[in-house]
């Protein structure tokens, strides 16, 4: 399982040390991932969609 926001890796790695995963940049997650859940503000959805290939 990998972390990820778009604050930066760095703000999540003591969370993701916690639950025993690792903590990513956010454009990296969708390239290296089966299943990626997103969760957003709605307002915010359409916008974050646009960094999924």
């Amino acid at each position: 399982m990998t972390l990820s926001n778009s604050r930066g890796p760095e703000t999540l790695r003591e969370s993701a040390a916690e639950i025993g995963c690792q903590a990513a940049i956010v454009t990296d997650v969708p390239s290296s991932s089966d299943v990626v859940v997103l969760t957003v503000p709605f307002a915010a959805a359409f916008a974050a969609c646009t960094v999924v290939p």
